[in-house]
């Protein structure tokens, strides 16, 4: 309000001339005093807005609507995808041209062969296959796969996340670290998306575990491995395992199984079900 009066007081003694008519002098004051309310009025109107703009936040944040990544962490690799192998798992190659296998954390998409699985491999493929990403590394599994949250560099959208949001995936329980995983599935499960559409969808480990008990339970006695052979093999190898490493220089099961139990040759055993070589070991 002072402002005001100077202004106004200032625009006065601009209009009023050096007049000796005091009468002619306070017309031209009163002139002068409504000049500088008005400019005084309209500065103030164009310099303070009334109504403030909010400022745009450059910091995004992690929400079912926006999963971007929060640029304050640096990606761990970037890569180019090649191939997509399921709903959690793709291969890219680096700068290097070195082929990185992927499983993406703290999601469980559907397996292949199970309800929603080719959906799930689809929708992944449509987000990254043929781009470069970014990986947040947090390890590797049993399997020497490179455990990451998987961000896509055209728009550093979070792809684990995207897949949980939009139903082709579950918040992989047994190794939940960000609890927005469980949010976001929620709100997924509540708005009927992607396999959440289905009547009774089976949660993954579930689904390996019941599957891996099957088959278990259907293996047939001959796929036993037999006393006599192993005693062969024993003898044969005077006590020592010998120097084959793959299934396809095993002769059947039963040798399968030998290296396995016996010589500790655990990559006979990729799914991890006690069974060795499942080509041989049906």
């Amino acid at each position: 309000m002072k402002k005001l009066v100077l202004v106004a007081a200032l625009g006065a003694m601009m209009i009023a001339p050096a007049s000796a008519d005091w009468k002619e002098y306070a017309k031209d004051a009163a002139k002068g005093l409504a000049v500088g309310v008005l400019h005084g009025i309209f500065s103030k109107s164009e310099s303070s807005p009334s109504v403030a703009t909010q400022p745009t936040s450059t910091t995004q944040t992690t929400s079912v609507q926006n999963i971007s990544y929060t640029p304050m962490k640096v990606y761990d690799v970037q890569c180019k995808v090649v191939g997509v192998s399921d709903g959690d798992t793709f291969t890219c190659l680096d700068e290097l041209n070195i082929q990185i296998k992927v499983r993406m954390n703290q999601i469980d998409a559907p397996e292949s062969g199970q309800d929603y699985g080719s959906v799930a491999k689809q929708a992944l493929s449509d987000h990254i296959y043929g781009q470069n990403v970014g990986l947040v590394v947090t390890g590797t599994d049993r399997y020497s796969r490179t455990l990451a949250e998987v961000y896509r560099l055209s728009d550093h959208q979070n792809i684990n996340k995207m897949m949980v949001r939009d139903g082709m995936a579950w918040a992989y329980q047994e190794y939940l670290i960000d609890f927005d995983y469980a949010t976001i599935e929620n709100a997924a499960r509540s708005s009927g998306v992607g396999l959440w559409s289905q009547p009774n969808p089976v949660y993954p480990s579930a689904w390996r575990s019941n599957k891996t008990a099957s088959v278990l339970q259907a293996k047939p006695k001959s796929a036993t491995a037999s006393p006599k052979l192993n005693q062969a093999l024993n003898k044969s190898q005077s006590g020592k395992c010998g120097t084959k490493k793959t299934c396809g220089q095993m002769s059947s099961c039963q040798e399968a199984k030998y290296y396995l139990n016996t010589c500790g040759l655990s990559k006979l055993d990729k799914d991890g079900d006690g069974t060795p070589c499942e080509s041989l070991c049906r």
